[in-house]
């Protein structure tokens, strides 16, 4: 039984991957199609960057990292324990492979190969994060799942 649950883990696992993957498959091409050349990007990164320039406060950066990584797995837990909480959590995994290729996309538009620098900052992101989101959803994938079998047999009894 723990064997064939790890193995539905896994498979879970290679699925939330490959959910991440549409994500930023989609944010890439769609950013090159509708924000090419954008001054009104090019504007925000500019702001953004400034802000960065300026002496951002180190912990102020961290504390909403935390604090918007915290929201999303929160949301993850809170999905996986709805009957179709699965379809969410992929839906949110493709959302956080958009927005991260969007960004990456956008900074190497408009800043070049120091853009490819800029994004040396989400390094811990794609290292650490990412991973552990891909394995944090195909666990509550499976609870999910698993919940709604447990359900089922209970009203059975």
């Amino acid at each position: 039984m723990l064997k064939e649950n790890k193995k539905i883990i896994g498979i879970w696992y290679i699925v939330s991957y490959t959910a991440i993957t549409i994500g930023v498959i989609i944010g890439s091409f769609y950013y090159i199609y509708k924000f090419n050349q954008s001054a009104e990007v090019k504007n925000y990164l500019d702001a953004y960057t400034n802000s960065l320039r300026s002496g951002m406060n180190f912990n102020d950066l961290l504390k909403s990292s935390f604090k918007t990584y915290s929201l999303l797995f929160l949301v993850i837990v809170v999905a996986s324990l709805f009957k179709y909480g699965g379809f969410f959590i992929l839906f949110v995994l493709i959302r956080k492979g958009f927005i991260s290729a969007f960004t990456t996309s956008a900074m190497i538009e408009v800043y070049g190969s120091g853009g490819i620098l800029l994004l040396t900052s989400l390094l811990p992101e794609i290292l650490f994060i990412i991973p552990v989101l891909a394995l944090f959803s195909s666990i509550s994938i499976f609870y999910s799942q698993n919940k709604q079998k447990c359900e089922k047999r209970d009203k059975i009894l």
